[in-house]
């Protein structure tokens, strides 16, 4: 039985538009238990391969189990123009203080606890000064909460002190919470600061994990679990700077795709859109949308869409709705290779302003330089070749080092550093002989390959858009 793939829902690109998430969510890795069990808690991937699904699922799921959550994302801004000089361990307590009130006025304003406990939290006002600046009547609208908190950030010199750690208020906390637990989520952790430093930014960043882990592990012990999610690149940046992150690697989560997951993801989303609720394999799925239903014929499909997808969701659902909208304009109804192909070009475009957008605040102008390197060349190469490419064309090449003479990211590099680069962006991929494929930095790779071993190749996404040759 075939379906108008054209006329299809596949569901909005971004997850946050995404009513339906919680209906055909995925759960790509098994690491995703871990964090659902408290064992994770800071979230690291690309844009676009579903740190905001992981985080809707979460709250819809605590929601419908009548379980607490709190969602705290860029609409709730902190102001953190003043905090430049501010020491790390005064920007950690403020961090810390800062989660407390949280908790505090979601206790006291919603009815998770009784009007006993509220009345305890309300004594703790007269023992800590803080606290009746913490304690602040809110603006609730569904899950979000907005925060007055100004009195934590808005002046640098004014010390916050470490009393919001006091026993009293957590002992508080913790007996009023009872059997239950409260969740807090902040996705896009680095949008929710409002200055355009990024050095104030990665400060801020790097003290709010050590608060959270404190007050995960130390303080709260389960009781409250904050989960943070940050887009790798910035997290790569503020890595890079950090001499004591290491420490907090065991509560990492980096978010990866593997084609056997984002096959099942479409199919969920068929099986949504076609309300086929059938116990059939996931192929049978894809083949509603296909011309030709055979397992083969199916499968050639399945492998070409899933070659040109860089980091995930997003990507296969992009793909997928140029393809849709060059069918339906043509009078089509199903899929084939060849209607993928005619959208390729506008598909390796889009995915290079991504690429900068992504990386702006880091690698600003990388789709030009990229650009500059790789149009109408080769897809594949030796290390050594493409070594020399990057050499003759961009580090030495005099009217490159011009056009390129205010990014002070490029001067540094050498062409192997380069190729890192190019890896780490999801530009490149590297032969790798035991999966007989190659592999890039959004899948389950090798991220320590020694590069001058393998074979590389320019991603499927840009090879119709940069006009590559074989």
């Amino acid at each position: 039985m075939g379906v108008n793939f054209s006329e299809l829902d596949f569901g909005p690109l971004d997850s946050n538009d995404d009513a339906n998430i919680s209906e055909y969510f995925v759960k790509n890795t098994d690491e995703l238990n871990l964090l659902i069990d408290k064992k994770k808690f800071f979230v690291f991937g690309a844009k676009g391969i579903g740190k905001t699904a992981i985080k809707k699922y979460i709250t819809e799921t605590r929601a419908k189990n009548n379980q607490p959550v709190i969602v705290f994302d860029n609409n709730n801004i902190i102001n953190i123009s003043e905090l430049s000089n501010i020491s790390n361990a005064e920007l950690r307590n403020r961090f810390a203080s800062f989660f407390v009130a949280i908790i505090l006025n979601h206790l006291i304003n919603t009815e998770m606890i009784s009007e006993d406990d509220k009345k305890e939290i309300r004594k703790l006002e007269d023992n800590i000064p803080l606290l009746k600046k913490l304690i602040k009547p809110l603006n609730i609208k569904t899950e979000f909460f907005e925060y007055p908190l100004k009195e934590l950030f808005s002046d640098g010199k004014k010390r916050i002190g470490s009393s919001i750690y006091d026993r009293k208020v957590v002992d508080c906390i913790t007996n009023a919470i009872g059997e239950k637990d409260i969740w807090v989520l902040i996705d896009d952790v680095d949008t929710i600061f409002d200055t355009d430093d990024t050095s104030i930014i990665d400060k801020c960043i790097e003290n709010l994990i050590y608060a959270v882990s404190d007050l995960n592990i130390q303080i709260f012990k389960g009781k409250v679990n904050i989960i943070l999610f940050l887009k790798f690149e910035v997290w790569d940046r503020i890595y890079k700077k950090s001499t004591e992150l290491d420490k907090e690697s065991t509560y990492f989560l980096t978010i990866r795709w593997t084609n056997e997951h984002l096959t099942k993801l479409l199919s969920e989303r068929i099986k949504f859109a076609t309300k086929m609720n059938d116990e059939k394999p996931i192929w049978w799925y894809w083949g509603l949308i296909c011309k030709d239903s055979k397992k083969s014929e199916v499968e050639l499909i399945h492998n070409y869409l899933l070659e040109r997808v860089i980091n995930g969701p997003r990507d296969l659902l992009l793909i997928v709705g140029l393809t849709q909208q060059y069918t339906k304009s043509n009078g089509l109804s199903h899929l084939e290779i060849d209607f993928i192909k005619q959208i390729e070009f506008e598909y390796g475009k889009e995915k290079l302003i991504h690429i900068a957008r992504n990386y702006q605040n880091t690698y600003p102008e990388i789709e030009n330089v990229i650009e500059r390197l790789f149009r109408d060349k080769l897809e594949m190469y030796s290390n050594g070749d493409l070594q020399k490419i990057i050499s003759d064309n961009l580090l030495t090449d005099t009217r490159a080092r011009e056009a390129f003479k205010s990014l002070s990211w490029v001067r540094p590099l050498t062409s192997y550093k380069f190729i890192e680069l190019l890896y780490k962006v999801g530009f490149i991929g590297y032969f790798d002989s035991g999966y007989k494929k190659f592999m890039y930095s959004m899948e389950k790779s090798n991220a320590n390959c020694d590069f001058s071993k393998v074979q590389l190749m320019v991603h499927k996404a840009f090879h119709k858009y940069l006009n590559l040759q074989h």
